[in-house]
């Protein structure tokens, strides 16, 4: 069904936010047991040049159709910094994704969502 729905819309290629792969560890940064999701590039570099050396990570654009196939095997679920949750949210409601929300618990600056 969704990708049937993601044929019909140019959503599914619209940049929700980014994420921080380590090619050496096979994963992505991760909050506790979800991907981490940025607003912008900025944001997610200035977290990975503050931990990692610039060439043991990249930054990787992340879309609904990313996040639909759990990009990065967190079980489906996510923590979306703000401006990239209100673009989440207005996509998946153009798209009918069922997710379930709420924000995290040590700092509210995060939701987690959980794609039903």
């Amino acid at each position: 069904m969704l990708n049937k729905i993601f044929r019909k819309t140019k959503a599914k290629g619209e940049t929700i936010g980014y994420s921080i792969y380590l090619p050496a560890e096979g994963c992505y940064e991760y909050n506790e047991d979800e991907c981490l999701i940025f607003d912008t590039f900025e944001s997610s570099e200035e977290l990975a040049n503050g931990l990692y050396s610039s060439s043991s990570h990249r930054l990787d654009k992340i879309t609904i159709h990313d996040i639909i196939n759990d990009y990065g095997s967190s079980c489906g679920g996510f923590a979306i910094e703000a401006a990239a949750m209100k673009k989440f949210t207005v996509t998946a409601e153009k798209l009918h994704i069922e997710y379930t929300s709420e924000l995290f618990y040590l700092d509210n600056t995060l939701t987690i969502v959980y794609i039903c």
